[in-house]
């Protein structure tokens, strides 16, 4: 990790340097760039801190946590970090001392922000500030306030993943399926949504506060919430089917993976939809690679839901006229995946270039969160799903349309919510690697 991070480093001061000469030639001189990891904050009217979660710009460059670090980079420069360690008998100040990534930069320690004017240039009119406190960054006679030329730059860059950021969602992804494995084997023995929770984070050895995101733990009909942020507890249904998304962190970068397990003795039926969506999940992966571009790999998922459609006769037409007619979009409604990487849901996917121009995702598929053509370096996710929600369903169950489809069927699996399943995949000169599967079948 050591050597992977310091060409990391090396690889982020060289585009940071590009970055500006850039903006210099178009008129828009920045002579620095002041990265903040974040500041504190509360809830309304409480005293009581909301989680922390360091800016990813500041988190691109360094696993350090906590707030109010300030990391200076200037061209032809050591990056510079100045570290926030306060004198604190509340909270533990985390201990950073000899880690991998200290060599890489100058470094001084500050107790209080009072103390920074002694340690940062006289003179930051040519300094633009990236992060959360605009106050703090007016206070030190910044004016450049996030950039758009700047951000949309920079949030272009991060698309393309160094061999460090790829091994760390590589270790992110073996993190999470010890936690997967662990949650299959508690539905398995009967467990409640809140237990297999409690499961998952043990085996990751974390808190709720260090997911990436809100563990998605649904049995049954709560597998058709896409976004599922409860937990029923002890002495509610044991459930017949688990749908778990669930991720991990290591050095402040995500992996994001889905899993659907249907209990022994359910109904055949979906478990030939399963088994078919796991088919279909593989083959999407399988046409991963440098040029395609990622709305036709989303329309590839569609016409394989359209193709399960018909094949079980939930809706009585060709996988072609399904296909035509939109009806495969009540049952899988979300996007096939988003890019990934310090941010969950990472930045600029629906950016055509490095100057921000928009590439919106089709009106038919509105949530699509990438929308460019895939490259060497990007890593997405490929998750297609079919659910069952009758919300979605609805309108169809009550038009002229309504005749198309198998309704007592469909009524008879609503119960089941429904099928997502999701890796985490990088893309190579030649294709892809599956960060995923090595961990998890």
């Amino acid at each position: 990790m050591k050597d992977l991070y310091k060409e990391h480093v090396r690889q982020l001061q060289n585009k940071y340097e590009a970055i500006l000469e850039t903006l210099e030639r178009d008129g828009q001189p920045i002579e620095a760039v002041l990265l903040h990891s974040g500041t504190e904050s509360y809830y309304f009217a409480d005293d009581i801190h909301i989680p922390f979660r360091t800016v990813p710009h500041f988190a691109h460059w360094l696993p350090l946590q906590g707030p109010d670090h300030l990391l200076l980079v200037q061209p032809g420069k050591k990056p510079f970090l100045i570290k926030h360690v306060p004198k604190d008998f509340w909270y533990e100040v985390p201990d950073s001392r000899n880690e991998y990534w200290m060599e890489e930069f100058d470094i001084v320690e500050v107790d209080s922000l009072d103390k920074l004017s002694a340690f940062l240039p006289d003179d930051l009119s040519g300094t633009a500030y990236i992060g959360d406190n605009e106050a703090f960054a007016s206070s030190i006679g910044i004016e450049l306030i996030a950039p758009r030329k700047l951000m949309t730059r920079l949030d272009f860059a991060r698309s393309i993943k160094t061999p460090y950021e790829v091994e760390c969602t590589r270790q992110a992804a073996a993190k999470a399926a010890r936690g997967h494995l662990a949650a299959a084997q508690a539905f398995r023995e009967g467990a409640s949504e809140y237990e297999i929770h409690i499961r998952y984070l043990m085996a990751c050895e974390a808190t709720d506060s260090q997911m990436p995101y809100n563990t998605i733990v649904a049995l049954d009909e709560k597998a058709a919430i896409l976004h599922y942020q409860n937990k029923r507890g002890r002495g509610a249904t044991t459930g017949n089917l688990l749908l778990i998304d669930a991720g991990a962190r290591v050095n402040g970068y995500c992996s994001d993976i889905t899993r659907t397990y249907l209990r022994e003795g359910q109904d055949s039926l979906f478990y030939g939809i399963l088994n078919r969506m796991e088919d279909l999940q593989s083959s999407l992966v399988e046409m991963v690679k440098p040029g395609v571009d990622y709305v036709e790999l989303h329309r590839e998922a569609h016409r394989g839901v359209a193709r399960i459609l018909s094949e079980t006769g939930l809706v009585r037409l060709s996988p072609e006229e399904i296909f035509e007619r939109g009806y495969t979009q009540p049952f899988f409604p979300h996007g096939l995946g988003h890019l990934l990487g310090i941010q969950v849901h990472d930045v600029s996917g629906h950016y055509a270039d490095e100057d921000g121009s928009l590439l919106l995702p089709p009106k038919e598929y509105p949530f699509l969160r990438f929308t460019r053509k895939i490259v060497a370096g990007n890593l997405f996710t490929i998750e297609p799903g079919f659910y069952f929600i009758p919300m979605l369903l609805e309108p169809f169950r009550n038009s002229q349309h309504s005749i198309d489809f198998d309704w007592e069927t469909i009524d008879r699996l609503t119960p089941l919510g429904g099928i997502r399943i999701e890796d985490d995949i990088f893309v190579t000169e030649e294709g892809y690697e599956n960060l995923t599967r090595p961990y998890l079948p």
